[in-house]
């Protein structure tokens, strides 16, 4: 069980994240590539894809791009 303090530091977190998402104007630098891994994408390789980016990021060695696994965005069915 968490304290409510701990809860609260998770939210601003959390909190953070999701400006970057929606806020162009967020004060960072940090991207984020968001990858479907809902049940269509999922067997259309989307996986794979999701496993590519990370390597292809680590190897690169670049700290400002993060790899998300999400759910079905909707967007093609």
């Amino acid at each position: 069980m968490k304290t409510t303090e701990e809860l609260h530091k998770i939210r601003e977190e959390k909190r953070k994240e999701l400006d970057l998402r929606i806020n162009t104007k967020a004060d960072t630098r940090e991207k984020h590539i968001l990858v479907c891994q809902g049940t269509g994408c999922t067997s259309s390789k989307s996986p794979e894809i999701l496993n590519t980016l990370k390597k292809l990021i680590e190897e690169q060695k670049i700290e400002n791009v993060r790899v998300i696994k999400t759910g079905c965005f909707r967007i093609m069915c």
